[in-house]
C-alpha cells in the first residue's frame, strides 16, 4: 500500500490512533507483523487483523470509486470516459477548453438528436421497437 493510499483512508477508520500506527508500519513501510507487535506489546495476530481492517477499509473505498466512475461515465457518449490527471495549470486549461469545445459538438448533437428522436417517435410512432406498450381499453360497467 502506498503512503498516498493510506492516508486516503485514514479519515474512514474507526480504529485507535495505535492501531492506525501499527497498520501504517506493516502495509506502507513493509515491516514484518512480528517487528510491530513486539513494539506495541501485541500479538502478531492482533497486527494481522489491525492491518485486514484497514485493507478492508481501502477496498470499500477503491469499489465506491470504481462505481463513481461508472456513474459518472454513464451518462457520456461511449467514445468518451472521465479522466483524473495531475499537469501544470495552462495546460490544464487548455485541455479544459478543448473538451468543452468537443463536449458542445458531441454531447449537445446527441442530446439533440435523441430529442428529435423523441419527438419522431412520437409523431411516426416508435416502429424501431418491438416491444409497444399495450393499448388500454375501459368498458363501462
Amino acid at each position: 500500500m502506498t503512503i498516498d493510499e493510506f492516508e486516503t483512508v485514514r479519515p474512514l477508520l474507526t480504529i485507535s490512533e495505535h492501531r492506525i500506527e501499527a497498520a501504517y508500519s506493516s502495509l506502507v513501510l513493509g515491516e514484518v507483523y512480528q517487528k510491530v507487535a513486539v513494539r506495541y506489546g501485541w500479538s502478531r495476530q492482533s497486527v494481522n487483523e489491525t492491518a485486514s481492517i484497514v485493507l478492508s477499509v481501502f477496498d470499500a473505498y477503491m469499489l465506491a470509486k470504481k462505481i463513481e466512475h461508472k456513474a459518472q461515465k454513464s451518462h457520456l457518449p461511449d467514445n468518451w470516459d472521465v479522466l483524473t490527471i495531475e499537469a501544470p495549470m495552462d495546460l490544464i486549461k487548455q485541455f479544459v477548453s478543448e473538451v468543452s469545445i468537443r463536449r458542445e459538438t458531441e454531447i449537445g448533437s446527441l442530446v439533440k438528436n435523441t430529442e428529435k428522436e423523441k419527438v419522431s417517435s412520437a409523431v411516426d410512432g416508435d416502429k424501431s421497437s418491438k416491444k409497444r406498450p399495450r393499448r388500454l381499453t375501459v368498458k363501462p360497467t
